[in-house]
């Protein structure tokens, strides 16, 4: 009679004569006898058989058979180890891939599972913390790329009529103005995009100045930009400068309208130190004002 006993992950396999016994190695204890190999399995079950009978595993004792039996009760499938790294292959059937390495025809990886959001709404995790993805209802990927802000500021220029020369800026103070500041352009701190539109609007009807605006991504480091005064320290903080953009001669509308100059379809890059502009307005030629008028700079960014 030909027998065997062959290993299966957490469990050992007895064939007899075609038939078979899936045995749990937690169970099993096994024994030599004289010529015999005894395999207990719990509640007084047990087999037994010469060694003479086993074909594999094949001893020249009861007791070498034995032990080949004994090898397989350590390998069970429950691994305990103390693992400080781990290093996956990276051919074509391993998940691991070498960076910079070209894909292969027949490379595996593992599917990445994305959440399907029809309508996003603001996360808020903590630094550091791990997110999900996110797509719509047709899978493509939701992300912050290309969304639109309009930002704008506005300041009250001193209650006078004094006239400007080419060259002043304006500002809401003679004697301790400062630039005009853009909140929020962006959404993060150190956010980056880019502007594509920018509007300068004065009260004032009927005024005609051309316009420059100077556009930095902090406070400059002279802070006082006074009205009516030449803009020279804005020219002595253009180090720092995103951009000088010339805007063309005023123009009004109905009655009562005000006065308006913008330039679109603009595409500057900036990276922002924080989430705000700030933009000094020079005016390029002469022009009166009436007291105490309303500017107002709006900037229209694509950011990221």
């Amino acid at each position: 009679m030909s027998v065997s006993v062959t290993n299966s992950n957490s469990t050992i396999i007895y064939n007899s004569g075609g038939s078979q016994i899936r045995i749990s190695k937690r169970l099993v204890i096994v024994k030599d006898i004289g010529n015999d190999v005894y395999i207990e399995y719990g509640d007084g079950k047990y087999i037994q058989h010469p060694y003479t009978d086993f074909s594999a595993p094949s001893g020249a004792s009861a007791a070498a058979v034995a032990d080949a039996i004994e090898v397989f009760l350590d390998t069970d499938s429950t691994i305990a180890a103390s693992i400080t790294s781990l290093i996956p292959g990276t051919g074509a059937t391993n998940l691991g891939k070498a960076v910079d390495d070209a894909a292969g025809a027949t490379d595996t990886g593992v599917a990445m599972l994305v959440k399907r959001v029809n309508t996003p709404a603001e996360v808020t995790p903590a630094n550091s913390d791990y997110l999900t993805l996110q797509t719509n209802a047709n899978g493509a990927l939701w992300t912050v790329r290309g969304a639109v802000t309009v930002k704008g500021a506005a300041k009250t220029r001193p209650a006078d009529a004094t006239a400007y020369a080419a060259g002043d800026v304006i500002s809401e103070s003679t004697s301790a103005g400062t630039g005009f500041t853009i909140s929020n352009v962006v959404p993060i701190s150190g956010g980056a995009g880019r502007i594509k539109r920018i509007v300068v609007r004065c009260s004032l009807i009927n005024i005609n100045p051309a316009l420059r605006i100077h556009i930095f991504d902090t406070v400059p480091a002279n802070t006082v930009y006074n009205d009516n005064a030449p803009a020279t320290t804005v020219y002595a903080a253009s180090i720092s400068e995103i951009a000088t953009i010339d805007l063309p001669p005023m123009i009004s509308g109905a009655a009562n309208s005000g006065s308006v100059s913008q330039v679109q379809d603009k595409d500057i890059s900036f990276l922002s130190s924080g989430t705000d502009l700030t933009v000094i307005l020079e005016t390029l030629n002469t022009f009166t004002p009436s007291s105490g008028n309303t500017w107002y700079i709006e900037i229209t960014s694509e950011v990221y």
